[in-house]
C-alpha cells in the first residue's frame, strides 16, 4: 500500500514507529557517550562537576550523587525530576537540536518525523479545534 493509500491511522503509526527508531538511536548514542566518559574519566568529570567547571547546575547534581540520592543515569534518563536534572537534560537538548541542524544527522530524521506527526495531527483534528487532541 503507497503512504498516500493509507489511512490517518496507519499514517500516524507509521509515524510513531519511525519516532521510536529514531529516539532508540539517539538513546543508544546517548548510552555509548556515556559509556566512554564513565571509561576515559568518570573521576574528571565528577571533579569537574564538583568544583562549579561544567556549571552550578552539575555541582548541585554532583553533590546528589555522592550523597546517594541520584545517579548520572536517572539525571540523564529523565528518572530524576529535580530542577538541576531537568535544565542538564534541556541543555543537552539544545546541545542536540543544534548538532542536529546539520544535513543528514539523526536529528533531521526526528525533526521531520515530528512535524509530519503535528500536521497529522492537525489534518486529524481541523481547524476547529486549533490542532489539538
Amino acid at each position: 500500500m503507497s503512504a498516500d493509500a493509507r489511512t490517518p491511522g496507519e499514517q500516524m503509526a507509521a509515524a510513531f514507529a519511525r519516532l521510536e527508531q529514531a529516539s532508540a538511536a539517539l538513546a543508544q548514542v546517548v548510552r555509548a557517550a556515556d559509556e566512554r566518559s564513565a571509561r576515559e574519566a568518570p573521576s574528571r568529570r565528577e571533579e569537574a562537576a564538583r568544583t562549579g567547571q561544567l556549571g552550578p547546575h552539575w555541582q548541585r547534581v554532583q553533590v546528589r550523587i555522592d550523597a546517594g540520592q541520584t545517579t548520572l543515569e536517572a539525571v540523564l534518563g529523565g528518572q530524576d525530576g529535580s530542577p538541576e536534572a531537568v535544565a542538564i537534560r534541556e541543555a543537552a537538548r539544545r546541545e542536540l537540536q543544534a548538532a542536529g541542524s546539520q544535513p543528514g544527522d539523526q536529528g533531521d530524521l526526528l525533526r521531520d518525523e515530528i512535524t509530519a506527526m503535528q500536521d497529522l495531527l492537525g489534518r486529524l483534528h481541523g481547524p476547529g479545534d486549533g490542532g489539538r487532541a
